[in-house]
């Protein structure tokens, strides 16, 4: 299986005219705090953009023309759930297949079904659900899915509810070997259908044929049984966020790889601990890391943006939500508010370094295609050391009878450049 080829590239970005950020300084969004994104009144952020913070619901209208010229609205917790927002401490907020937006808070979550008139606060209507009017075993959801039978997914800090014609079904997880209610993320596989739950320390549960099926360190090559974000790309492979495994692949094989510092040495350290991920129109992953800035990987090549070498102002991010129609990334940090990454012409103002490096297996030689000289290593999949040979300008190759078939780290490093691919030997 040839699944992935990844060229690994530390570039620097000089740039910072692609970043437009709202924070309290320069508009009237309640608070720098932002946990969650979501789209209003449109597929895409040129409607209403709900931005959930730890203090109060902001609605944010653009205009696209002029970013100085925007709108917010704001909502705080109200005595009566059923007029307003039920909680300040927002967590996340979804909207389900009609429109209306859940907003999920520590106090439970506050539905609210609405028009584009929402910035004049008209044509309102709110509900909630809470441990005191319902069945959900928590007060704190995390995520929610509404799949394509109407059944709604909640995954709580202390279990998963499913909402069905307006009956309930709870169902916690504690089997042998296995325990974790505390839900993080459900997501449905676009292929199949299948549900697919990520947890805290609790490894990841898919639910298919009317059955839970557990996924963990001990039975899958899953290394983190926390899972912070999942999703499936244009070839069906599971692409895994976790905080101290680094990226985690479960392949549309059933294959399972990872790219963290043990099994890429060439990475910074911070790869290991990873947020959120989202996959853009052109197929690139864009991934949050738990607190040192964005990372890119598009082309082979991975390129991180951080306070000191971008227009991103806060390197610690909480969410990360894409607009596919207007090719814009909206990013949610931990203290300054929200940034808009325009997609479209970032390229344009990169400064990016990139090198042809595309080694390939043939029989018992390493075929290279760099006519410069400097030190060839070569790395299995666990990160250790295998080979390791100088090579002058004019070798084209390397005689490696010596390794088995599998996946191997192949490394080039001279006082110019620090490159490296991971590739498959048959």
């Amino acid at each position: 299986m040839k699944l992935l080829y990844l060229l690994l590239i530390t570039t620097q970005i000089y740039s910072q005219i692609n970043w437009v950020s709202f924070n309290t300084s320069n508009s009237n969004i309640p608070y720098n705090q932002v946990n969650s994104i979501e789209f209003g009144s449109s597929f895409n952020s040129s409607g209403d953009i709900f931005v959930g913070t730890s203090f109060g619901l902001g609605i944010l209208n653009i205009d696209n023309a002029n970013f100085a010229n925007n709108t917010w609205s704001t909502f705080n917790e109200v005595p009566d759930p059923n007029t307003g927002l039920i909680g300040n401490e927002i967590i996340n907020i979804q909207k389900n297949n009609s429109g209306d937006m859940w907003i999920c808070t520590t106090n439970g979550i506050s539905i609210l079904e609405y028009n584009s008139s929402i910035v004049d606060t008209t044509n309102e209507n709110w509900e909630y659900y809470n441990t005191d009017n319902s069945s959900i075993p928590s007060n704190m959801a995390k995520s929610i899915l509404f799949d394509e039978s109407n059944k709604i997914w909640i995954g709580t800090t202390s279990g998963l509810a499913i909402i069905e014609n307006d009956s309930w079904n709870v169902q916690t997880f504690e089997t042998e070997g296995i325990y974790s209610n505390n839900i993080k993320k459900i997501i449905q596989n676009p292929s199949d259908q299948k549900i697919y739950l990520g947890t805290l320390n609790g490894g990841l549960y898919t639910w298919e044929n009317n059955e839970f099926y557990y996924w963990n360190n001990t039975n899958s090559g899953l290394i983190d049984n926390t899972i912070n974000d999942f999703i499936f790309d244009s070839n069906n492979n599971l692409i895994i966020t976790s905080p101290s495994a680094g990226l985690e692949v479960q392949t549309s094989e059933g294959n399972w790889l990872q790219f963290n510092t043990s099994t890429n040495p060439e990475l910074p350290f911070f790869i290991n601990s990873l947020q959120n991920v989202i996959i853009d129109n052109n197929n690139n992953l864009w991934i949050s890391t738990m607190e040192n800035g964005l990372i890119k990987y598009v082309d082979n090549n991975w390129t991180f943006y951080n306070e000191e070498n971008s227009g991103l102002p806060d390197d610690k991010i909480n969410c990360l939500k894409y607009d596919n129609i207007n090719n814009t990334l909206w990013i949610g940090t931990d203290t300054q508010g929200i940034v808009m990454l325009d997609l479209n012409t970032l390229n344009n103002f990169e400064s990016l370094e990139e090198f042809n490096f595309n080694p390939y297996f043939i029989g018992d030689f390493l075929n290279l295609n760099l006519e410069d000289s400097g030190l060839i290593s070569i790395y299995n999949i666990s990160g250790n050391l295998m080979f390791q040979s100088l090579k002058n300008k004019s070798e084209k190759s390397v005689r490696t009878n010596k390794l088995k078939a599998g996946n191997y780290i192949i490394t080039f490093k001279n006082k110019r450049k620090k490159i490296s691919a991971l590739i498959t030997k048959q």
